[in-house]
């Protein structure tokens, strides 16, 4: 009986094994997969960083646009006051 048993055993093990290394190949092939994503995004993110950036700065240089035209436009008006008068 008891070989009868070991021989069913070894009979299952090339399969086993089989299994297991197909198990360890698709981990390693996801585990791969996984720093190609993560690299990714990383990419991603920074690009989208990059742009956060320019777009603030675009928005302080369109603030100082702004802040030069209303000062340009008063002393506009300074001067045509003091000519005038």
């Amino acid at each position: 009986m008891k070989k009868r048993f070991d021989s069913i055993l070894l009979s299952k093990i090339p399969i086993n094994l089989y299994y297991f290394q197909n198990f360890l190949v698709d981990e390693h092939l996801m585990r791969i997969e996984i720093k190609r994503l993560r690299a990714l995004l990383n990419s991603k993110s920074d690009n989208v960083m990059n742009l956060e950036t320019r777009r603030l700065q675009l928005q302080t240089v369109n603030k100082n646009k702004n802040s030069f035209r209303v000062i340009s436009s008063y002393l506009s008006r300074l001067l045509k006051n003091v000519v005038v008068k």
